[in-house]
C-alpha cells in the first residue's frame, strides 16, 4: 500500500521543514522529506522538467517503500529566482499523486529574520524587504489555490505553527478544506 502524500508548501523560511520534521519525530506513522533533497547534486543544473520527473520518481519509490502511513513532502508551489517567480506546473502535483494540499503561511517579519540567518547563496532571490516577502507569499498562496483547485481538492491553509492542523490531517486521513487552525 502506498503512503498517503501530503504536500506542504510555503516560502523559504516559513517553517515547513521544521514543522514536518517535528511531526515525523512525534508520530510513528509519518515520514518527512524535503523536495529539494530528492534532486541529486548532478541534476541541479538540469532543466525544470527533468528535475520534476526526478522528484516524481523519487516520491513514488518512497511511497512504495515506506512503512509510514503518511509522507509529508515539503516544497514550493512557486519558485523564486533572482529575476523572476515561476509557478510550478499543477500537473506535477497530479503526477505526484498528492492526497492533501497544504500551505504554511507565516508572518513575513519572522520569515525575514530566519532568512537573514541563512547563507547568502540560498537567499539571492530576496531583496531583503518584508514587502517582497508579502508579495511572494501572496503569489505562493494564490498558486497553491490554483494547484489544489485543478486537482479537485481543498487547500489546507496552516497559520501559526500549523502543527495541530497538520497532525489532524495525518490522523484523520482526510482534508478539511481551506481554513486556518
Amino acid at each position: 500500500m502506498k503512503a498517503r502524500l501530503l504536500f506542504l508548501g510555503g516560502l523559504p523560511g516559513a517553517g515547513k521543514s521544521t514543522l514536518s520534521e517535528a511531526l515525523a519525530r512525534n508520530v510513528l506513522s509519518v515520514e518527512a522529506v524535503n523536495a529539494g533533497s530528492l534532486i541529486p547534486e548532478a541534476r541541479l543544473s538540469s532543466g525544470m522538467s527533468e528535475r520534476q520527473h526526478t522528484i516524481i520518481d523519487a516520491v513514488d519509490t518512497l511511497r512504495q517503500r515506506l512503512s509510514a502511513r503518511s509522507l509529508i513532502l515539503d516544497g514550493h508551489y512557486t519558485l523564486q529566482t533572482e529575476d523572476d517567480v515561476s509557478r510550478v506546473d499543477p500537473q506535477l502535483f497530479v503526477e505526484l499523486g498528492v492526497d492533501d494540499y497544504c500551505i504554511l503561511v507565516t508572518d513575513p517579519a519572522l520569515i525575514a529574520t530566519r532568512l537573514r540567518q541563512r547563507a547568502p547563496a540560498s537567499t539571492r532571490w530576496w531583496d531583503g524587504t518584508t514587502d517582497q516577502l508579502v508579495a511572494f507569499q501572496d503569489l505562493e498562496l494564490e498558486h497553491a489555490r490554483i494547484v489544489a483547485g485543478e486537482a479537485g481538492k481543498p487547500l489546507n491553509v496552516l497559520t501559526g505553527d500549523g502543527y495541530d492542523h497538520l497532525l489532524g490531517l495525518v490522523v484523520s486521513g482526510r482534508d478539511d478544506g481551506e481554513g486556518s487552525r
